[in-house]
């Protein structure tokens, strides 16, 4: 009887045995399955196949990894798109997703461009309405105020936003959001700026003005507002051309990253209109590098050459066609031609005594310092925080940058003193009537987009690359007889906020044991003696 009670506890551990070492063997089989199944899935990368892993029922183990390459997939085929309604149906079928945040900006993003370049209330209006938390809400407040002139969305009428839609129906709809293309535009024979030579006024009445106009733009069609512009390879001018609305005449890119136009090869036409209500005097600026200009007014040939340019214009009253046509010849292109009011330079001393008769004794004084902008237009947003001080900035840079303030925390700007060493530099949007603009032709102290300067020792001999940020601090100081409180520098950049850092104790810290280690490494270079010829082998 005990044995036979032994035999029968005996089989059921058995039993119990065999069916946990099954169990075991069919769940690592089970896991190394669906291990493989997922690699093949993150191989395939596509929103099925992703759906069709997520549909079973034994993932749960890679649910949340699955869903997060499915929904990076998604993103990347919305931002190829570019276009808001492909983020907005991500954010519509995956409301939880990881990624929502990254689309939503992206998606808003979008919308602003469109908003500025179509230039509709609408849009602005909506926008503000329907998504009152976006980062790029201070964007389209700024778009509202400075072009509807309303300082707050809750000022707006539908009958406002009627007549405006009116307006943009009339302009022919809504802008392009890429640059369209011309397909197979041969030219009669390729046009070279060296064929003329032309004074800077417009009294050659015996030249042949015939402009790129009458083979890139036959119609003779123009924007209500800005330019059109035509870009193509000027060793293939019967090629594509690429063409796009602009606000301004201005292109700036490396290499090939304009449509794979080399930059060596890169040609461009500009044509708009500019309205002069009475007679005035304007002022143009020319900026560009290895290359040559030629601008045409109304048919007549006021400017050609291959330098900077800086000259005044007699604009009689009413409407005029200006045409632009530029060459370039270096592997960057930057190039802008701008027309503007007349510009009044003032030497530091007389900013100097503007800056004490206004009274800024409470005033931060702050420095934004670039190069160059890293964007087509040239221009370089620039944020202020968030500061109870009233706000003095100095702006400097290389090249004609167009600073475009923005001022969200309605921080009391006093003014603003800016100069760049290529002509054209200037500063809009959000500035008060209050403010104080002016220009100067003076240095504001040695440039640097560095606040402190790199050091090297080659072969003996010592030198240090930037001027650092001394320089300006003392020029800035010595104008305001004030210590400058903060700065923002860069090389390159599209996006600046000021001020990036505070000058502080832990700055002038870091500025003396900058200063410390040069001062060393150059004592030890100039240690380092040249081999001598005769002693290289007397040990």
């Amino acid at each position: 009887m005990i044995n036979t009670n032994r035999e029968k506890i005996s089989t059921c551990l058995l039993a119990i045995l065999i069916a946990t070492i099954g169990y075991i063997v069919y769940s690592q089989w089970q896991s190394l399955s669906n291990e493989k199944d997922y690699q093949a899935v993150l191989q395939d990368n596509t929103i099925e196949a992703y759906d069709a892993f997520l549909s079973r029922e034994d993932n749960e183990s890679y649910r949340k990894d699955v869903e997060y390459y499915r929904d990076k997939k998604a993103f990347e085929l919305a931002h190829e798109t570019k276009d808001v309604s492909a983020y907005q149906e991500f954010l519509d079928k995956y409301p939880n997703s990881t990624w929502r945040d990254k689309v939503e900006y992206h998606r808003d993003e979008v919308t602003f461009k469109h908003a500025k370049e179509s230039k509709s209330l609408d849009e602005v209006v909506t926008f503000l309405r329907n998504y009152p938390d976006s980062a790029w809400v201070p964007n389209f407040k700024y778009l509202l105020r400075h072009q509807f002139g309303y300082n707050d969305v809750s000022e707006v009428t539908e009958e406002a936003i009627q007549n405006d839609n009116y307006k943009v129906a009339a302009r022919g709809g809504l802008k392009s959001q890429q640059p369209s293309v011309q397909k197979s535009i041969k030219p009669d024979r390729i046009i070279s700026l060296d064929r003329y030579t032309v004074s800077s006024d417009s009294s050659n009445a015996n030249v042949e003005n015939k402009s790129w106009g009458r083979v890139l733009n036959p119609s003779g069609g123009m924007p209500e507002s800005g330019f059109s512009a035509f870009y193509f390879n000027t060793k293939e001018p019967d090629g594509t051309v690429y063409t796009e609305p602009v606000d301004d005449i201005a292109i700036n890119y490396s290499w090939d990253k304009l449509k794979g136009i080399k930059s060596e090869d890169f040609g461009g036409y500009w044509v708009g209109k500019i309205n002069c209500e009475v007679d005035t005097t304007k002022q143009i600026f020319i900026s560009q590098s290895h290359a040559k200009t030629r601008l045409f007014i109304d048919k007549e040939i006021i400017y050609e050459g291959g330098s900077d340019k800086e000259m005044s214009y007699q604009c009689r009253a009413g409407s005029h066609t200006i045409e632009v046509e530029h060459v370039n010849n270096w592997h960057t292109t930057e190039f802008s031609l701008r027309i503007t009011e007349p510009v009044t330079y003032l030497l530091l001393s007389e900013v100097s005594n503007r800056l004490q008769d206004r009274g800024l004794q409470t005033a931060d004084v702050g420095l934004v310092s670039i190069y160059e902008s890293s964007v087509k237009d040239l221009s370089v947003k620039l944020e202020l925080k968030k500061t109870t001080q009233p706000v003095v900035l100095f702006l400097t840079s290389y090249s004609p940058v167009v600073w475009e303030i923005s001022n969200p925390f309605q921080v009391d700007l006093q003014a603003v003193i800016y100069k760049s060493h290529s002509p054209g530099a200037r500063v809009i949007g959000d500035i008060g009537e209050e403010t104080l603009v002016m220009a100067t032709r003076e240095k504001i102290g040695k440039y640097s987009s560095r606040p402190f300067p790199r050091c090297s020792c080659n072969g003996g001999h010592f030198h240090c690359e930037g001027a650092g940020i001394d320089s300006a601090r003392d020029t800035i100081e010595q104008v305001t007889q004030r210590s400058l409180s903060g700065y923002t520098m860069a090389y390159s950049a599209y996006q600046l906020s000021y001020p990036e850092r505070i000058i502080d104790q832990d700055f002038f810290l870091e500025a003396k044991k900058i200063t410390e280690k040069n001062r060393t490494l150059e004592e030890e270079c100039k240690s380092e003696k040249s081999p001598d010829f005769n002693a290289m082998f007397n040990g």
